[in-house]
């Protein structure tokens, strides 16, 4: 990196976008894409606002990076984000072939690094520990003001779950009152058993089921 533009550089403006997430109540990760000195991504965790569990700041920042490279590698950048990535976050950066990750805080209930680094593509080059104070204490601020949430920003299990969806009322396939419906269409040779049948299937009965039951 030349001049200003250190790790220490990048990983303040992804700071900057984790502060965002802590105003809106989200769990404060931020997330830039540097390639070469010049940002070409910048995201934060939005699982609460877009109500998706998989809007990481690390997932929009690849998505935002490869829309403005129109690219889909991107090996020739660096990803800085201020929490150790998930083994989620891992997987998406395997496939992006990124080039370099600094993270800032360790995750050791849910980092990618309880697994290894092999779950990153091979050539992808690791860094950590940049501005890891100021990132650590945001992320426990924030469990502190949160008393409802935990750590990965779901809200606790001691919470009463929402009430269950009713299963969708099935509609039978035959009318009770006029008995049940004649088997599978016979072969050829059973054309009198099939003449028998139809002829005791039918019924003058009025049928007793509302309309709507018969609605596929």
């Amino acid at each position: 990196m030349d001049g200003i533009f250190t790790d220490d550089y990048f990983m303040r403006m992804a700071y900057n976008e984790a502060l965002q997430a802590f105003d809106k109540d989200e769990v404060p990760v931020g997330a830039v894409i540097a390639c070469g000195n010049k940002i070409v991504a910048r995201a934060y965790n939005q699982t609460e606002l877009l109500n998706d569990v998989t809007a990481h700041a690390e997932i929009i920042a690849i998505t935002s990076a490869s829309s403005y490279l129109n690219h889909k590698y991107l090996n020739e950048c660096t990803l800085y984000v201020t929490l150790e990535p998930c083994v989620m976050c891992a997987g998406a950066l395997y496939w992006s072939q990124i080039g370099r990750i600094v993270y800032a805080a360790q995750d050791d209930k849910r980092g990618f690094m309880r697994y290894g680094r092999e779950l990153l593509h091979p050539n992808t080059q690791i860094s950590f520990g940049v501005m890891m104070e100021e990132c650590s204490s945001l992320i426990k601020d924030f469990s502190s003001r949160n008393a409802d949430y935990g750590a990965t920003g779901n809200k606790r299990a001691t919470e009463q779950p929402d009430a269950p969806i009713p299963a969708p009322r099935v509609p039978p396939l035959f009318c009770a009152a006029a008995g049940p419906p004649p088997a599978a269409p016979p072969r050829s040779s059973d054309a009198p058993m099939l003449r028998q049948r139809s002829k005791s299937f039918r019924t003058n009965t009025p049928c007793p089921c509302p309309p709507l039951l018969f609605h596929r």
